[in-house]
Order: structure tokens, then sequence, then C-alpha cells
């Protein structure tokens, strides 16, 4: 069982996520890059804003400005939750 807590940090709202012992769960690069990815992906066809968020390149895809801010943004969400990120 895990719990959220909120609190304020030099006029900052900070948030952070406690496990049943009452340490903080902690979260690796790989594992962000990892959710950061399923999210974006996950809501990016959801809302079906493919073309918005991604574009065909002669190697592949790459990210259209807003797909990069969509990420970008996602990537903060998940590092504000669960503090700093730890290799």
């Amino acid at each position: 069982m895990s719990e959220k807590i909120t609190y304020q940090e030099h006029g900052d709202t900070k948030t952070e996520i406690i496990d049943k012992y009452g340490d903080k769960i902690k979260m690796t690069f790989e594992q962000k890059c990892e959710l950061s990815s399923q999210f974006y992906f996950n809501i990016v066809h959801s809302l079906g804003i493919e073309d918005e968020c991604i574009r065909k390149v002669v190697n592949g895809t790459e990210n259209t400005e807003k797909g990069r801010n969509l990420y970008y943004a996602i990537e903060d969400f998940l590092e504000n939750m669960f503090g700093e990120i730890y290799d």
C-alpha cells in the first residue's frame, strides 16, 4: 500500500509517493522513460492526435513540437510525483 503526500517546500507544492514503511518510492531514469513513453502513446492514441504529435521521417518517426511538449510534460509530472530520479 502506498500513500500520496503533498507539502510546501520553498514556496513550491511537492507531491511524493510513500510506501507502507514511510519511505519515498524511488524511480530509476529508465523507469521514468519507459513510463513516460507508455503514457505518451496511450494518450496520443486514445485522443486520436497521432498526426498532431508524431510525424514520419526517413528512418521512422519523430515527435512534432506538440508531441515533444506532451512527452516532456509527462516526464516532468512523473519526476514531480516521485522526486529525484535514481540511477
